[in-house]
């Protein structure tokens, strides 16, 4: 009965992580993914071009490393209940 929860439980978590990753790399980079106003509200009209730079660069960084933990998680959690060839 555990198993049938599974493939939702995997779906639902590759959907969470997934989709905000690939909707951030179509946007390119946070000015590009906010509103003016977003932007000068959050301060980030301050920084300078190779300062936004490298906070895209960690933004992306960091959302790997929790799509990749989380998928980690996941596996482990549902790992010990699967069977070979039961979904």
């Amino acid at each position: 009965m555990k198993n049938v929860f599974v493939a939702p439980a995997l779906f639902c978590a590759l959907v969470f992580f997934a989709v905000p990753y690939l909707h951030a790399q179509d946007e390119g980079s946070i000015k590009q993914a906010m509103s003016p106003e977003e932007f000068h509200k959050a301060g980030l009209d301050k920084l300078s071009d190779e300062e936004l730079r490298n906070l895209d660069r960690w933004l992306r960084g960091d959302r790997e490393k929790t799509a990749k933990t989380a998928s980690a998680k996941t596996t482990k959690a549902n790992g010990s209940d699967c069977q070979p060839g039961e979904w």
